[in-house]
């Protein structure tokens, strides 16, 4: 994660309530798949308080931090720079797609033109797409994916054959 987005998120999140730099620290792992270092989100957090963004007080052996109105407006104020970030994102489709070899970008273009306007393209059925992905990231690490991988092209095929009679 780019240090610009850190600190965005890490005011989003704040936003959402005050917590502790260990919580906000898998918090933003949990949401964005890559938990931040200390060596990256204390410095923040620092840079964040000096500016006035954010507070910090002490409660027993945690320190917890809050997003102070000024923050809140910092905040305000990025997001309107978050044309650049949606740039940044089919930038990085593309080249993954050009490294990688694989063709994801013409989907993932769409799913952020879509999220630009504000829309949510997958809302309805969003609990069960991160269910899938879930189960199949826990098959990854458990090594499950070609022993399985016949069975999986089977369930896939299914799905895709049901959708498809959908439209």
């Amino acid at each position: 994660m780019y240090r610009g987005q850190l600190k965005l998120a890490v005011l989003k999140t704040l936003s959402e309530g005050s917590q502790s730099g260990y919580s906000l620290m898998a918090q933003l792992g949990k949401l964005t798949g890559k938990k931040p270092s200390a060596g990256s989100l204390y410095p923040i957090l620092d840079e964040l308080k000096k500016n006035g963004a954010v507070k910090s007080l002490p409660k027993k052996r945690k320190i917890i931090y809050s997003i102070t109105q000024a923050g809140k407006l910092k905040f305000a104020k990025e997001m309107n720079f978050k044309d650049q970030l949606f740039q940044d994102m089919v930038h990085n489709c593309r080249m993954f797609d050009h490294l990688m070899d694989v063709k994801m970008a013409p989907f993932m273009e769409e799913v952020i033109a879509r999220v630009k306007k504000g829309e949510r393209p997958f809302e309805e059925i969003e609990p069960e797409m991160h269910k899938m992905k879930m189960v199949l990231l826990h098959m990854l690490n458990k090594g499950q994916i070609s022993p399985n991988k016949a069975a999986l092209k089977r369930i896939i095929a299914h799905c895709i054959k049901e959708m498809e009679d959908l439209t």
